[in-house]
């Protein structure tokens, strides 16, 4: 087992958690109104579902690759490029620029607070890039 198989796996169990996380806590992982934080009922949306079981199936994909890395380099490329970088610059725009954060902490939108989706991405980005780079000694494929 490597240090990189176990961020995968690290990594994999973070996304196959985000439903619960996302409708559970509410706070700093919803884009919408989904009612008080901690709190029945959830008020759903189709987007995020449709963002959730993407991830939960990534996530099913990364745990089921972390023993063999180096067989699914395609894989962790486009996890690590698409599914945390890209997407997270995606949203720092958006909860910057373009919506208003239904959860606020300190006058920023909940997605910046140090539970909010937006670090948890870029801690994933630098982790999974970082055993990556000492796994393979590059950056990309």
């Amino acid at each position: 087992m490597t240090k990189l198989g176990y961020a995968l796996f690290i990594n994999g169990v973070v996304y196959c958690g985000l439903p619960v996380y996302a409708y559970g806590l509410k706070f700093g992982a919803l884009w919408h109104d989904g009612g008080p934080v901690l709190s029945l009922p959830i008020i759903g949306d189709p987007y995020l579902n449709m963002i959730l079981s993407s991830y939960f199936v990534l996530g099913l994909f990364l745990i089921s690759i972390y023993k063999n890395p180096q067989d699914h380099q395609s894989l962790i490329c486009f996890n690590i490029w698409g599914a945390n970088l890209a997407h997270n610059l995606a949203m720092v725009y958006a909860a910057l620029f373009y919506y208003e954060a239904p959860y606020r902490f300190f006058g920023l939108p909940a997605n910046f607070s140090p539970i909010g989706d937006i670090p948890a991405l870029l801690m994933l980005f630098v982790l999974v890039l970082f055993f990556y780079k000492r796994a393979f000694g590059k950056y990309f494929l």
